[in-house]
This record gives structure tokens, C-alpha cells and sequence, in this order.
């Protein structure tokens, strides 16, 4: 997926969510860029007052994925001639491999999410200096992340919110997204800060393992646990030794 499209379909899961945050409201299809989307609130939410006119929200779109997480997942070229010779055995001579094609175990830190939304942070004066929006929100997503778990529902979101507050981050809101699994969830909101730390609980972190592959043959049975458990057809690039 591009990055444009990418773009539109983590909009596309937060526009239900929007819709109770803000009220009835048409995406600007002409928004493209600096920030990535907006909105133009036609029937405000009571919030906003009772002869609340209508306003446009600008909306920046970022992942909060580490970088060489992604490059790894996402590489198409590294490893291809392995790939297409384990996809050949499959089809053409039905040997089925038990090695998943790529597996990569993310840490999930209290900070993770706050990791990524924070590189925005300078975004915000330049839109808003800019004259054309009420509220200025970061739409931040991640594929390793679900929102409707335990870890995240008593964890992640409250240690989110708590470290965006106490950066003073400067977007009206903050949305996060799951490509993952779940609803959308507000994890932040500038108006309404959280500066005492979360409650403590018996997480001390997360390790989310995501596994891609192999190729599976129509009407065959496989133990995804087994393969998923074995090291993966291509292991991640080694840095390269300093000179």
C-alpha cells in the first residue's frame, strides 16, 4: 500500500470517531499535504455550542512504527529469490515449508506510541499560523499495535496521554489508529491534560511478534503455531560494521 493510500484508509477507520468528537462533518478531498487531511465540521457537536457555525479541522497523519521495524516488513526486494523458491516448492511440487517467511518481535514500551507522535511536535505552529483551521489533531496509527487489549486499555493509553501532557504537546488532540485490531481511541487531548502518572500496574511492557507467511496451499491443513514458533525463511538485515 502507498503511502497516500495508506493515509486515506487510517482516515477512512477514524472517521466514525470523528463523527462523535466533532458531529457531521465531509472530508476536504483537495487536502493533501501539510497537513495530511481535514475536515469541515458542518453540524457541530453541543460542545462547540449552540450556534457553533461551521469549521474545518486540520489533520496530520503519521505512523508510530520504528523505522527499521517497517523497512524490514515491508522490504520486497531482500530475500525475493527465497521467497519465490518457497512458493514454487508449495504450488508446484506441493512441499510445504515450516518456516514463516519474515518474523519480527516489537517491544512495546509505555513510550511507544508518544515516541512516534512526538516527532510531529513543531508540525503544529505552522498550520496553525496558517488561518484556516479551529483545531489542529495528529491521526497517528500503528500495524503492531491493538487498542481494545488489556495492556493497551490500562497501560499504553494512559502512559500516552500522560507523556504527551507533560511535553506540553501542542495538537488539540491526538487519535490513534490500529491496523492491527480495534476502534480508533483519543489518547490525548491538550485541552484536558493528564500530569500525574498512571496507576501502576503489572506490566513492565509488551513484545508484540509479527510473522508474515509462508505460502499456504488451498485445502491444506496447517499448525500456524508451529510454523509461527520456527525462525523465519528471511532474518532481518545485519548492520553493517563500522569501518
Amino acid at each position: 500500500m502507498k503511502k497516500r493510500e495508506q493515509e486515506e484508509y487510517v482516515l477512512k477507520l477514524a472517521e466514525p470517531l470523528f463523527e462523535k468528537l466533532y458531529g457531521k462533518f465531509s472530508v476536504d478531498p483537495a487536502q493533501t499535504d501539510r497537513p495530511d487531511a481535514a475536515i469541515t465540521v458542518n453540524k457541530p457537536h453541543k460542545r462547540f455550542g449552540r450556534n457553533a457555525g461551521s469549521f474545518r479541522v486540520g489533520i496530520e497523519i503519521t505512523t508510530v512504527d520504528k523505522g527499521q521495524d517497517l523497512a524490514y516488513l515491508k522490504d520486497e526486494k531482500y530475500g525475493r529469490d527465497k521467497v519465490i523458491a518457497q512458493m514454487m516448492d508449495a504450488l508446484e511440487n506441493g512441499i510445504d515449508s515450516g518456516k514463516p517467511i519474515k518474523k519480527a518481535a516489537i517491544e512495546i514500551t509505555d513510550s511507544y506510541i508518544y515516541d512516534g507522535a512526538i516527532r510531529k511536535k513543531d508540525k503544529y505552529q505552522g498550520y496553525f499560523e496558517s488561518g484556516t483551521y479551529r483545531e489542529i489533531i495528529l491521526l497517528c496509527f500503528s500495524e503492531m499495535v491493538a487498542t481494545e487489549t488489556t495492556f493497551f486499555e490500562t497501560q499504553l493509553q494512559g502512559w500516552t496521554n500522560h507523556l504527551l501532557s507533560k511535553a506540553k504537546f501542542p495538537f488539540d488532540m491526538v487519535v490513534f489508529a490500529s491496523l492491527r485490531g480495534g476502534k480508533p481511541v483519543r489518547v490525548y487531548r491538550k485541552c484536558d491534560p493528564l500530569f500525574a502518572p498512571p496507576a501502576s500496574s503489572h506490566y513492565a511492557g509488551l513484545t508484540e511478534t509479527v510473522v508474515q507467511g509462508p505460502t499456504m496451499r488451498f485445502g491444506q491443513t496447517y499448525n500456524w503455531i508451529d510454523i509461527a514458533s520456527n525462525a523465519p525463511l528471511i532474518a532481518p538485515r545485519q548492520p553493517k560494521p563500522a569501518p
